[in-house]
């Protein structure tokens, strides 16, 4: 039996002027993995954010033309297990803290492994890369990973299809981040997680935020 958890967050009060947020090109990598007790592997979730400043300068060189991501996983002995790459468009005018957020999911048994994303301006050659270690479950955990969304909402009647930018698990639609901000003009972040029951008897438990 598998319980899906959503719930919300309340985001400390600002209660003073935060300082300018100096602009970061580098690209962000995080993965949540969930546990699929009928295949014994974990689902990996990996969530790419590419700031269009790592691959358009402030001059907006490179504005408007494509770029390409790709992104390859080696298991421990560097033999290649997945590889997967698409081509984007960066906008004509590059803002500052401006970025895409990409998701990329796959299947690993038990194991430890190393993920690495690319991306590259097609025009300029200019690229970005971030790389990150993960390990495979090897056992049935109890509870999997925790996802952390600026936004999640429960599927309703008509309200079934993710929208861009939106992956759904079981019965909520979650808003994907690789790092979800807080601010003034968002104070709320929200979460979700997977509880795992061993069996097909029901249990019950406490969850502490």
């Amino acid at each position: 039996m598998r319980l899906v958890l959503a719930a919300a967050l309340a985001a400390a009060s600002f209660v003073r002027a935060q300082p300018a947020r100096q602009v970061d090109d580098r690209l962000e990598l995080r993965v949540v993995r969930f546990y699929r007790a009928d295949h014994r592997h974990t689902r990996v979730t990996a969530f790419l954010e590419i700031p269009y400043t790592a691959l358009a300068d402030s001059g907006g060189s490179g504005g408007g033309s494509n770029y390409q991501v790709t992104v390859r996983v080696w298991d421990s002995t560097s033999a290649p297990l997945h590889t997967e790459a698409w081509t984007s468009t960066i906008p004509p005018t590059v803002r500052p803290g401006a970025a895409a957020v990409e998701t990329v999911e796959f299947l690993v048994p038990s194991g430890r492994y190393r993920l690495e994303a690319v991306a590259r301006n097609l025009m300029t050659g200019r690229e970005a890369r971030a790389t990150l270690d993960l390990e495979g479950f090897d056992h049935p955990p109890a509870i999997s990973d925790l996802l952390l969304s600026p936004g999640i909402r429960l599927v309703s009647p008509g309200d079934t299809v993710p929208q861009a930018g939106e992956l759904r698990r079981g019965g909520a639609l979650v808003t994907a981040a690789a790092v979800p901000r807080l601010g003034p003009a968002r104070t709320t972040a929200h979460y979700l997680l997977e509880v795992y029951a061993a069996g097909d008897h029901e249990e019950t438990g406490t969850i502490t935020v």
